[in-house]
């Protein structure tokens, strides 16, 4: 039972991550992409780690999906807590610290750091509510708490929890709309 389970939450957190990056009808030629490799290497590592822990398996498959990490400057943890589907439409330099806890709907643009301050402890990381979007060059530090349906802009720095929706840019974040 547990196995079909597996499969069936695999294959749903993958569909919705292939529907959200390659659009409705990317069908079979999609298979071929770089991204749709690396996004169902994800899926399937994370998966396997949620289910299982750190089997042999695991940790197999994590080999090959570090080695896709590495080719496209992407650090996404398979220990990561993300809800499918996430979006991630340019896979380039994007951060992300294992403890980050990822709503579902989540728009990330490149050069996305989102990380944690050693002295506060190294669980305290961020929580990032469902339909969010993070843009470009965006950095998030600390325990801090983003809620749903905020947007933060373009090479913003978050090091505050942010309490009402709405459209967040500077360094430090103030909300402009």
């Amino acid at each position: 039972m547990q196995l079909a389970e597996f499969y069936r939450k695999f294959y749903k957190d993958l569909h919705l991550d292939i529907r959200a990056n390659f659009g409705k009808y990317s069908g079979f030629r999609c298979c071929f992409y770089f991204e749709y490799r690396f996004f169902a290497l994800f899926r399937l590592t994370s998966n396997l780690y949620h289910f299982y822990g750190d089997c042999l398996v695991t940790k197999i498959i994590n080999r090959v999906y570090v080695r896709h990490q590495r080719q496209c400057s992407v650090e996404l943890p398979y220990k990561l807590s993300a809800r499918a589907p996430i979006r991630i439409p340019h896979l380039n330099t994007i951060v992300i610290n294992e403890n980050t806890i990822i709503g579902k709907c989540v728009t990330i643009l490149p050069m996305v750091t989102i990380g944690n301050v050693k002295s506060k402890g190294l669980n305290n990381c961020a929580v990032i509510g469902s339909y969010c979007s993070l843009g470009s060059g965006c950095k998030i530090i600390g325990p801090v708490s983003i809620p749903a349906f905020c947007e933060i802009g373009a090479n913003a720095v978050v090091s505050k929890s942010l309490h009402q929706r709405g459209v967040y840019v500077g360094i430090p974040v103030k909300k402009i709309k």
